[in-house]
């Protein structure tokens, strides 16, 4: 083996390196364009899909069937459970304020609120109000926020990972022709010495 040839192998293989890391890159490029879509999809309109219904007064406030909310906490659900009055979302979820977190109790139980308008199936009682808002799990553009901030930093941590491994790759790999053509270089100046 000569000197020409291994020259000829670490090109091809530095060619397959650099091919090989436009391959991986456009691989997790791909990838985080799919789970961009995928949220978009998923999240659409189907998060908030209740929006439109009203809320029957023998329907419980609940997120989900398997989590219930506590509507003897708050007095304002009172006309909502007993049937008194009807209610139906207006406005997304959103965070309560710091001071409203801790007085207010449709605040207190997940620190997160939904505005909802109520009216009235018969006549009023005196001295109750309307309930303006309800508790609500999670905050959607919230959590959307931390979804990316998730999938960016773990992305971030892969192309730090495969560039750490294609380095190391491509460093052993010179390392291991180094060695060898130092040894075909100590072989041919043996050769030289016998000759003579």
């Amino acid at each position: 083996m000569d000197t020409k040839t291994v020259t000829k192998n670490d090109s091809t293989w530095q060619l397959s390196v650099s091919i090989m890391k436009k391959f991986l890159f456009l691989i997790m490029f791909l990838c985080l364009i799919l789970q961009i879509l995928m949220v978009d999809i998923t999240s659409g309109n189907n998060i908030n899909s209740r929006d439109d219904q009203q809320i029957s007064p023998h329907s419980k406030l609940t997120e989900s069937p398997i989590q219930e909310q506590n509507l003897s906490a708050s007095k304002n659900y009172d006309c909502v459970a007993t049937g008194e009055c009807t209610c139906e979302l207006v406005g997304e979820c959103e965070p309560c304020d710091k001071l409203d977190s801790a007085a207010l109790d449709y605040c207190k139980q997940y620190g997160n609120r939904e505005e909802i308008k109520c009216k009235w199936n018969g006549t009023p009682k005196n001295g109750s109000n309307l309930p303006e808002y309800r508790p609500c799990r999670r905050v959607k553009r919230l959590e959307r926020a931390k979804y990316f901030e998730f999938q960016f930093v773990s992305a971030f941590i892969a192309f730090i990972s495969c560039t750490i491994l294609i380095y190391r790759r491509h460093k052993l790999t010179a390392d291991g022709y180094r060695r060898l053509a130092r040894r075909i270089g100590e072989t041919n100046e043996n050769r030289k010495f016998d000759m003579r």
